[in-house]
């Protein structure tokens, strides 16, 4: 798993020598030095090095940055580098911005995935990597009839805290908010929502019936390659009715709309209503002592 070391003007050597392997010190120092006035500036500068390539990671104002994968060594290929910076990205649900591209680098980043936004800032080339969900001009809503998917909204604030708190149906969510905030206020989840559509790294969608918010439909995970993660999840006094079943397809009908390629979706082995619903409408990928694991291919 990748991991950023943060650079400590004060003490850099260690760092440096973590970062340098062997008969690299030089040319490891010498890169790591050229980010210092970075640190005067209020920035948080983090390096990994995988192989014989650096990758760098600097945090400004509340949004990151990449620095273009640097060759320690002639001739390596960035390719095994931008696909663990993808995944890194998809893991800490952050966009992937990537600047000082080297123009002849230009292809390989196209390739490596499924949209890029490349700019020329005054002859320095920078790179947006655009999920499905950032591409879209406004959150989708969808209908069978019966329920509905639609974007949440500030009106939605007490009841989405109802859900995202709700100890019975969270059990199987495989996120607990605790972790992050132990008593949160009902707006938290609202604004988390909020961000992840923001910055193309997650969409929230309420499940309604009749004018009452009854449960929650997301994407997630969106992998840069044409996949996301899809889940639900209804409030108990609204469940074993049915919607569950159709907030699935609704979900699977927003995604082929958003332009997505494959849905996944994961689900412990003891929520058995929801492996029998995933059974039926997705192909099952795979399993493990505990979980199941489904994708959907358009």
């Amino acid at each position: 798993m990748l991991k950023f070391l943060i650079l400590d003007k004060k003490c850099p050597e260690e760092l440096i020598s973590q970062l340098a392997g062997d008969g690299k010190y030089s040319e490891t120092e010498e890169i790591v030095s050229s980010f210092f006035s970075l640190l005067d500036d209020g920035c948080e500068v983090g390096f990994a090095r995988l192989s014989d390539i650096l990758l760098v990671r600097i945090f400004d104002g509340e949004e990151y940055v990449f620095i273009y994968p640097i060759a320690l060594s002639d001739g390596l290929d960035e390719r095994d580098a931008l696909a663990e910076l993808r995944a890194y990205a998809v893991r800490e649900e952050i966009p992937l911005v990537l600047c000082d591209v080297p123009e002849d680098s230009r292809q390989t980043l196209e390739e490596a995935f499924r949209f890029t936004e490349i700019h020329d800032d005054d002859g320095c080339l920078y790179a947006v990597v655009k999920s499905e969900l950032s591409m879209l001009c406004e959150p989708l809503s969808l209908s069978d009839g019966v329920i509905s998917l639609t974007p949440l909204s500030e009106s939605d604030i007490k009841v989405y805290a109802e859900i995202c708190k709700n100890e019975e149906i969270n059990r199987y969510w495989g996120y607990d908010y605790r972790e992050d905030i132990e008593n949160p206020e009902d707006e938290f989840f609202y604004l988390v929502s909020e961000k992840g559509r923001k910055d193309g790294t997650s969409l929230s969608l309420g499940i309604r019936y009749n004018g009452h918010l009854i449960g929650e439909g997301c994407f997630w995970g969106f992998d840069l390659m044409g996949g996301a993660e899809i889940g639900f999840r209804i409030l108990p006094e609204w469940q074993s009715q049915g919607f569950g079943r159709r907030a699935l397809k609704l979900l699977i009908s927003i995604g082929e709309e958003m332009g997505l390629i494959s849905l996944y979706a994961t689900v412990k082995k003891e929520n058995t209503p929801s492996v029998r619903l995933l059974d039926s409408l997705m192909e099952k990928l795979g399993a493990d002592e505990s979980v199941n694991k489904y994708i959907h291919r358009y």
